[in-house]
């Protein structure tokens, strides 16, 4: 699709083909050339000086996942520069950020990060349980207070997040469960959940 866009001189639905292909091959473990294709999608977007396309999360993701740490914060700024009018793009340019500053163990900074990302949650749909869960690992790692951790545990509690990323935000709900408080087997109700997903 992507090559038949490009032949059209439909750049942009080029670049949401390479964008997709790119995040299927992340999905599938063939990084690298998740990579290549990410990276044609960001180079079609990186045309106009903001642009809600231009957010580059699963591209940092793959970077970080090949240990380029440096290309990804690269990445990862200029997505958070360029998104900024755009509260959705933006929210999720700063995870792509966070992700970056948990693989350099900057837990505190990521926690910032996600908490600039979910400024307006209303706009966010799916990726605010998304955001939560990744903000619920960095607090963890961070050593966060248990007020925080309880804030975040309701927040994935709060808001109805997305089926498809039960994955992600069930292992948040149930790392959440058992550090804001002495857990009484609360966490082990992710596991059913989990369980569903893998299904």
């Amino acid at each position: 699709i992507a090559i038949e866009a490009m032949s059209r001189g439909l750049d942009h639905y080029a670049a949401i083909a390479y964008h997709n292909a790119g995040e299927l091959l992340y999905r599938m473990g063939r990084v690298t050339e998740a990579i290549t294709s990410l990276e044609r999608a960001a180079a079609i977007w990186h045309g106009p000086p903001t642009s809600p396309f231009a957010d580059n999360s699963q591209l940092v993701a793959a970077l970080v996942a090949k240990g380029n740490l440096g290309r990804a914060r690269m990445v990862a700024m200029e997505a958070t520069r360029r998104t900024r009018p755009w509260r959705r793009p933006y929210a999720d340019a700063c995870n792509g950020l966070a992700s970056v500053l948990m693989a350099e163990g900057q837990f505190s900074q990521a926690v910032t990060a996600l908490d600039d990302g979910k400024r307006h949650p209303a706009a966010l749909g799916a990726l605010h349980g998304l955001l939560t869960a990744h903000e619920v690992d960095a607090l963890y790692l961070a050593n966060a207070s248990r007020d925080r951790m309880s804030a975040a545990y309701a927040d994935l509690t709060v808001w109805e997040n997305d089926r498809r990323y039960s994955a992600e935000t069930e292992v948040a709900r149930a790392l959440a469960a058992h550090y804001q408080s002495a857990c009484a087997g609360e966490c082990s109700a992710a596991t059913v959940e989990l369980d569903n997903a893998g299904a």
